[in-house]
């Protein structure tokens, strides 16, 4: 308008439009993955507007102050995605990789029974990861599990409990990403042949079938003391065997093998144990609780072997104890991480810790007195 009315041009030209910042205008569009499909929002802009008004109209409201204190968000940023849900962690077996650096360089030392011993060997074994690793079928689930148990005057197959509101529903979801769940009946007549083990697993009700199945070809196939724990229900042949565990609640096997971990302690303490899992949860529960189970307990995996004693003397009782709050709030299946934090980097931390921050997270989940709320904050605050 200024150069018009200098004499550039006639007054009666079209003016250019100027392309002026706005709240609008300034709006950032992001993708997101909702429900398997990808979708596109736009950051909230009209917040600043408001914020402007309130700040012209309202002076008495100190804006710096509530700014600063709050999140102006549904959710939490720091642990919440923007469609609300939880940052799931996927590095959680680097602390698996990291606990190896406390036991002796050669595993095979010390992982080696004796089989012409007098003493109970026992193995404790993870259902769900026996079937994610080979072909689906009871004869060969039942002809694996019978190699594994050769050496073993008693075995233990704890399955998973498939609850439909189960709060690790969504990192199952997870596993099964980008595939609908179709369920299929389980029986001897079953085909699935022309499915791979994820499509075949898509189904909550598909997995809890199958569990149920597996556990009774189980136990119809051994000559063994035996423990098969599926769902709800409880089989074996074992006399005497603790009431509580007849009354099974566990839903995840994790829990669960600790359990029998620990029954299988009071029946004989000085059993060799063995524990077939490839979950870091579980090897982490195991030596919270190391005190409750055999001395000569191994963890073992598909590559790795974990002698429990060497790592809990070497780590030392009390980070051992402290490990279950530490992976609670580094990041777990039902808590999440915070973004931009890995495992190893948390890790690093929580071994530099002092004896207090340690106790109040042995204590997590069971105490909420103001100190150990405080210590937990400074935690947080130093990762």
């Amino acid at each position: 308008m200024i150069e018009k009315l200098e004499g550039e041009g006639s007054i009666w030209d079209t003016i250019k439009r100027e392309k002026l910042s706005t709240f609008t205008s300034n709006n950032k569009t992001e993708k997101v993955i909702l429900n398997n499909k990808t979708v596109q929002i736009k950051h909230e802009r009209k917040l600043m507007n408001r914020l402007l008004v309130a700040s012209r109209t309202r002076p008495d409201i100190d804006l710096p102050k509530y700014l600063g204190m709050y999140e102006f968000f549904v959710v939490p940023l720091s642990l919440f995605t923007p469609d609300g849900s939880l940052y799931y962690p996927k590095d959680k077996a680097t602390i698996a990789a990291e606990l190896r650096n406390f036991q002796h360089e050669n595993e095979s030392e010390s992982t080696e029974y004796d089989c012409s011993s007098n003493t109970r060997k026992v193995i404790i074994i993870d259902g769900m990861a026996i079937v994610n690793k080979i072909n689906i079928s009871s004869s060969q689930i039942s002809n694996w599990v019978k190699n594994k148990t050769d050496d073993y005057d008693e075995f233990r197959v704890v399955f998973d409990r498939y609850d439909p509101k189960s709060l690790k529903n969504n990192t199952r979801s997870n596993r099964t990403k980008g595939l609908s769940a179709v369920y299929y009946k389980v029986s001897d007549t079953t085909r699935i042949s022309h499915l791979s083990t994820k499509e075949f697993l898509s189904s909550i009700k598909t997995k809890s079938e199958l569990t149920e199945y597996l556990g009774k070809k189980l136990a119809e196939c051994t000559s063994k003391e035996y423990v098969v724990v599926y769902g709800n229900t409880l089989i074996t042949n074992i006399g005497n065997l603790d009431e509580q565990l007849y009354n099974y609640n566990q839903e995840e096997a994790d829990t669960g093998i600790v359990l029998h971990a620990i029954d299988v302690t009071k029946r004989d303490p000085f059993t060799d144990l063995v524990v077939l899992c490839s979950d870091t949860d579980v090897l982490l529960i195991l030596l919270h609780y190391f005190e409750k189970i055999s001395s000569s307990t191994i963890f073992e995996t598909a590559d790795h072997k974990y002698i429990l004693h060497q790592i809990y003397e070497n780590l030392g009782p009390v980070f051992c104890k402290a490990l279950l709050g530490f992976h609670a709030l580094s990041g777990c299946d039902q808590t999440g991480k915070f973004p931009g934090y890995s495992k190893k980097s948390c890790w690093d931390v929580f071994l530099t810790l002092p004896s207090n921050v340690l106790q109040a997270l042995t204590h997590l989940g069971s105490s909420d007195t103001p100190p150990v709320v405080d210590i937990k904050s400074l935690l947080m605050c130093k990762i």
